[in-house]
């Protein structure tokens, strides 16, 4: 890249963070995903049911470019502003209308199939604020629904495991 096209970036850059106020059209914000490793949190909320752990998780819609009605784990962008607790309360408040209590990271996750980028995934257990309700595209499961966003098979398994180990009794 030429300095004068580097300066110009630069400036659009700045121009786009002063007066948009962090929202970035998405032929920009795509191609910031595909140039930098963006975090996200993914919220694992359980709860025990019948002596078994159950986690809450969400349909995307049938229109969604990448994964067409496939259930996944709430989660959405941490923010550079954000702590790790208030990028999970944004989240929580955005997708699920709650809010959360008790963040515990289970593990970390480098993206290497994500279809518009290379995101780190922080896997958050969480606690609601109050009770979720379910509906057709979101409730408690104890085993995955299907079809289910492959990668995050791994998160759920991980988290159920750090579950196994008395969380509720550590804190």
């Amino acid at each position: 890249m030429k300095p004068d096209r580097a300066v110009m970036l630069s400036e659009l850059l700045k121009e786009m963070r002063r007066d948009s106020r962090d929202y970035y059209p998405d032929e920009v914000w795509l191609e910031l995903h595909k140039s930098f490793a963006l975090p996200y949190v993914e919220l694992v909320i359980p709860r025990r049911a019948a002596g078994r752990w159950e986690i809450f998780l969400v349909r995307r819609p049938a229109t969604d470019p990448y994964w067409p009605s496939m259930w996944h784990l709430p989660g959405g962008l941490w923010r550079t502003y954000q702590t790790q607790i208030q990028a999970c309360r944004s989240v929580a408040r955005r997708e699920l209308g709650i809010g959360v209590t008790r963040v515990d990271e289970v593990m970390t996750y480098k993206w290497t199939t994500h279809p518009y980028g290379n995101p780190i995934s922080h896997i958050c257990l969480c606690l609601p604020t109050r009770r979720l309700r379910k509906t057709r595209d979101r409730g408690y499961f104890r085993q995955l629904p299907r079809p289910f966003i492959p990668e995050q098979i791994g998160f759920v398994d991980e988290s159920v495991r750090y579950l196994r180990n008395q969380w509720w009794r550590r804190k």
